[in-house]
């Protein structure tokens, strides 16, 4: 690999994670708790969540959340093939509903639903 085609792949790696990280750290994150749910399985992994797993809550619908470390690859693989992550339900871009101000309503809609045992991102 010629040294300029190695370096634009290292610049493109170094924005992907910059990119994910930026993601990353606005999701919320909490604890799995069988009475507050109507979803028993992961629609990734398509594992069953046990009570105290710490999933991942989507901005685009309180209802769509996966295990945390699912949506966390899931996330990487989709910035490295087509710069952009979506729900895996409904296909909504996360990144970009997170840059708008529904990132507001996305913490008050998870405040408002009760969710409690909140994590830090």
């Amino acid at each position: 690999m010629s040294p300029m085609i190695e370096r634009n792949y290292f610049l493109e790696n170094i924005h992907i994670k910059e990119q994910e990280n930026n993601i990353l750290t606005k999701l919320i994150n909490i604890k799995y708790q069988i009475d507050i749910s109507f979803m028993n399985n992961c629609l990734i992994c398509m594992c069953s969540f046990l009570e105290n797993d710490l999933i991942t809550i989507l901005p685009c619908d309180i209802r769509h959340f996966f295990h945390k470390e699912c949506i966390k690859n899931m996330i990487h693989i989709d910035l490295g093939r087509s710069k952009k992550t979506k729900c895996p339900l409904c296909k909504t871009d996360i990144g970009q509903k997170l840059e708008n101000n529904s990132f507001l309503n996305y913490k008050e809609s998870i405040i408002k639903a009760n969710i409690t045992h909140l994590e830090n991102p």
